[in-house]
């Protein structure tokens, strides 16, 4: 493995790299990845300025990976796009900053916790599309973003949502795990797959409704609504 990486890094130096891809899954066995593999592939993308890097790891073949806060100190200005997916996401350190330039953070099965997201949301303003998906370790979700425009939430709890700019929202669960939202006037698509029972779904339609939101039945049909039906 250390050799490939040594190719690999040879052919980068003459070359302009805009994204970087790892996908790890559970067949791979021909090609052992570890820890410190990772860590080299990401040191790679972030000293060739990559600004988009997918890290989409298989936790039951691979050891849970904590993502490398370090190794973005350094060179991490061009990292728009941000993709994880089974890994690890701990308390960052005070004067971490690698995450300010973020345009858009995908988290699918990612152990993070409300630290993480206090910080995510206090640093990363320029921040316009979240995904969260199946994550562990929040209790509580308080969404705030000027620039947010489009959301992705799948089983999450506890969530407080404050987006302004949102035009387009995503949400499989449960609607009474939604505490608040403060209206967006440029909201115009929502994709709802609903759970719960049919009373739950009500109450949660008329709580949205009350709040000059519009929502789609149960179901993954997506509805376009004219932008004078949420003004």
């Amino acid at each position: 493995m250390m050799i490939w990486t040594s190719l690999c890094k040879s052919i980068w130096s003459s070359i302009k790299v805009k994204r970087y891809s790892l996908k790890v899954e559970q067949k791979s066995y021909l090609l052992p990845i570890s820890t410190r593999n990772l860590d080299a592939w990401v040191r790679l993308a972030i000293a060739k300025g990559v600004e988009d890097i997918q890290l989409l790891l298989d936790r039951p073949y691979l050891a849970s990976y904590v993502f490398p806060y370090q190794l973005l100190f350094q060179g991490s200005s061009s990292l728009k796009h941000l993709a994880l997916c089974d890994c690890i996401l701990r308390q960052p350190p005070p004067d971490f900053d690698g995450f300010n330039n973020l345009r858009s953070l995908s988290l699918s099965y990612v152990t993070l916790d409300q630290i993480f997201m206090a910080h995510l949301f206090s640093n990363c303003l320029l921040l316009e599309s979240l995904k969260i998906k199946n994550c562990h370790g929040l209790s509580h979700l308080n969404i705030v973003g000027d620039r947010l425009s489009d959301l992705k939430l799948s089983h999450c709890g506890g969530i407080e949502l404050s987006a302004p700019n949102l035009v387009s929202l995503e949400f499989c669960g449960d609607f009474s795990s939604i505490i608040s939202v403060t209206t967006s006037p440029r909201l115009a698509r929502i994709l709802a797959d609903v759970e719960g029972c049919v009373q739950q779904y009500i109450l949660a339609l008329h709580r949205f409704l009350s709040s000059r939101l519009f929502i789609c039945n149960t179901g993954t049909e997506a509805i376009d609504y004219p932008k004078s039906a949420v003004t």
